[in-house]
């Protein structure tokens, strides 16, 4: 039982390869633009990626599916949160500044905790490349 398993994230994380999990076991990580084949140790497995603090949703799949791995729209939030506030903690002035550059990656850290960075998704046949 296997599954197919793309990586589709642009630019976001290029430089660093996702763990893969099934079933909360890391089986395996995958960079930019790949594409593996992940062994299922049965029917119905769990899959979820994760980089740092980021994560994925977690997905049941079975033997034969396609799943492509893209980014999910908190990096398109939390890159804009950042634009908002890193200049507001940069107008502050000495220690002050490094507080609140210090509270901006804390509050983006904890948002990761709570959301999904990436996003899995099944594709079905009309997805697929000719190979």
């Amino acid at each position: 039982m296997a599954v197919k398993l793309r990586r589709s994230t642009d630019t976001v994380g290029s430089f660093i390869k996702f763990k893969i999990r099934v079933n909360d076991k890391e089986v395996a990580q995958i960079a930019a633009n790949e594409e593996q084949v992940i062994t299922l140790p049965e029917e119905n497995a769990k899959m979820q990626v994760k980089q740092f603090s980021g994560k994925s949703n977690a997905l049941i799949v079975n033997d034969g599916e396609t799943v492509e791995i893209t980014n999910g729209p908190f990096v398109f939030w939390g890159f804009v949160l950042s634009l908002l506030l890193v200049p507001l903690a940069t107008t502050l002035l000495g220690v002050d500044r490094l507080i609140g550059l210090a509270l901006v990656v804390i509050v983006y850290l904890i948002a990761l905790q709570f959301v999904d960075s990436f996003k899995l998704t099944k594709l079905d046949d009309t997805h697929l490349s000719t190979e």
